[in-house]
């Protein structure tokens, strides 16, 4: 029976976004013996991988604090 592993990543911006996909990408390739299973706040790239993103980093990337507010109800 293979080990199955969860993990959750959350990132806010693009260069997370890349830092994630390399993690999961590395993961897999240093236990091949194990299933992951990556969840989380995450874009494109991670997606890419096989994450599944629970909001759309696009909408939570913001600039600003009358934005960071804003952005504050779209994940509540």
């Amino acid at each position: 029976m293979t080990e199955t592993i969860r993990i959750l990543i959350t990132a806010g911006e693009a260069s997370g976004d890349r830092l994630g996909a390399n993690l999961i990408t590395q993961l897999r390739r240093l236990r091949p013996d194990v299933t992951f299973e990556f969840a989380g706040v995450g874009g494109r790239q991670m997606a890419e991988q096989g994450f599944e993103s629970l909001f759309d980093l696009s909408e939570l990337s913001v600039l600003g604090l009358f934005e960071g507010v804003m952005a504050l109800r779209r994940i509540q």
